[in-house]
């Protein structure tokens, strides 16, 4: 994997710095295929976890002595892998779901060797993190709005971002955003401290027409006297192609960083370029990001990645424009069976909107050969959850599910895009805490 790394490196120009951790990961591998191949023998029930480990109380068990055998059965899928991709809804509105997926990525980091946290973050805003971490200057505040609204507003997800700051704190994981996008309700570096960061590469009337370019628009401050049109965003492309040239005569960490960070805004850039056609350009912006966060950990760090399922996937989506790839297929491209995909859905319940505020969506009953009222036909009624693994997921073939998204059913056949999809009993709506 890492000439794949440093070609890519080469072609953008990024200075390669490795960053050093001070702690190592010891890896266990744990054999794959411990379910069986119905359905009835892929059960997943989850249970209240005791000392000090987060917990899922809503979707606990009634009785317990093998439940947590079962839970780890849904880990040894995962824990041997080098890359897995946790995914989610769409809307990433689902409160069990949220708290399920940071039990089993604080399993996997605890037990299986996993020391990077990749979030479907804004890039920029964790290259600020690393930086501050490395100079003793970072905070829970400043972490939180790094991951941003997504999740980090959910009180479901409080417990397991504490604990991992403080693993980051001590070194004992390492944290990174991929998402070239940039505004939002969080993700405050890009908004207030990108602009001098890309800016300050130039010089003269340069650097201040730049600055107020790039400060407009990652706060989307456009209004009648300064709309987003073609001349503005002309003005945008062309500052970073500038900025970009100006980085190549710096090295260093600080140098590689910017530098970095004006190549993943430029990525972003094409993704919304006016009159282009530019479907999956984002996610091809979020592997490029992904590439580059490697190029500075240690070599061979298993890494987990936070996302939605429509970015997990590892084939592209029926119904893109032909090509167009997700974040999910270039990683299978690179890491073949060493990545693993692993979505959510539900049976029934209901999911918030996307932030945690707005209007709670019920969700509708399920068809009975749907992939959710399948996984469920002969479960007893004190089961949570279920686990589908791939081979369950080939037997069942083409089936209605909402894995993607949970207001849209779509008839795909699911071993196509993920490799386990785990399927809630009940799924709640997330609400913002603050």
């Amino acid at each position: 994997m890492k000439p794949v790394v440093t070609e890519w490196l080469v072609m953008r120009g990024v200075p390669l710095v490795r960053y050093q951790a001070d702690a190592t990961g010891v890896a266990r591998s744990h054999g794959a295929g411990m379910m069986g191949v119905f359905v009835r023998q892929v059960i997943l029930v989850l249970v209240l976890l005791s000392g000090g480990t987060l917990s899922v109380p809503s979707i606990a068990a009634t009785s317990a002595p093998q439940t947590s055998d079962e839970l780890s059965a849904v880990i040894s899928q995962l824990c041997s892998r080098k890359v897995v991709l946790l995914g989610e809804d769409a809307n990433h509105a689902g409160t069990q779901t949220i708290a399920l997926k940071a039990d089993i990525a604080r399993r996997l980091i605890t037990s299986c060797g996993f020391r990077g946290v990749v979030f479907e973050s804004q890039f920029y805003d964790f290259v600020d993190v690393q930086r501050a971490l490395d100079q003793g200057t970072s905070s829970l505040p400043q972490f939180s709005s790094a991951i941003g609204a997504l999740w980090s507003h959910y009180a479901e997800f409080k417990p397991f971002e504490a604990w991992l700051y403080a693993q980051a704190l001590a070194k004992h994981v390492l944290v990174a955003g991929i998402d070239p996008q940039v505004g939002g309700i969080d993700a405050r570096f890009s908004q207030e401290k990108l602009p001098s960061v890309i800016s300050s590469v130039l010089g003269g009337d340069d650097r201040v027409r730049c600055h107020e370019a790039i400060a407009r628009h990652n706060a989307w401050a456009y209004d009648d006297a300064h709309p987003f049109d073609d001349a503005a965003f002309a003005t945008l492309d062309q500052c970073l192609r500038t900025s970009a040239v100006s980085t190549t005569a710096h090295s260093g960490v600080e140098a590689g960083r910017t530098a970095a960070m004006i190549a993943s805004y430029q990525a972003y850039l094409r993704s919304i370029a006016p009159h282009a056609a530019n479907g999956g350009l984002r996610d091809k912006a979020m592997y490029e990001n992904l590439l580059w966060v490697l190029s500075q950990w240690p070599k061979d760090t298993k890494v987990l990645i936070w996302t939605a399922t429509v970015h997990a996937a590892k084939a592209p989506m029926e119904g893109n424009t032909p090509g167009q790839q997700t974040l999910g297929t270039y990683i299978r491209k690179a890491w073949g069976g060493d990545a693993y995909a692993l979505g959510f859905s539900a049976l029934g319940g209901a999911y918030g909107s996307t932030g945690g505020h707005g209007q709670v969506h019920p969700l509708v009953a399920p068809p009975p050969d749907s992939l959710e009222a399948l996984a469920f036909s002969k479960a007893p009624d004190r089961e949570a959850a279920r686990f589908l693994d791939e081979k369950v997921l080939k037997r069942l073939g083409n089936v209605p599910g909402r894995a993607f998204n949970y207001g849209t059913f779509q008839t795909v056949d699911w071993s196509r895009y993920v490799d386990g999809i785990v399927v809630l009993r009940t799924e709640t709506a997330h609400a913002a805490v603050d």
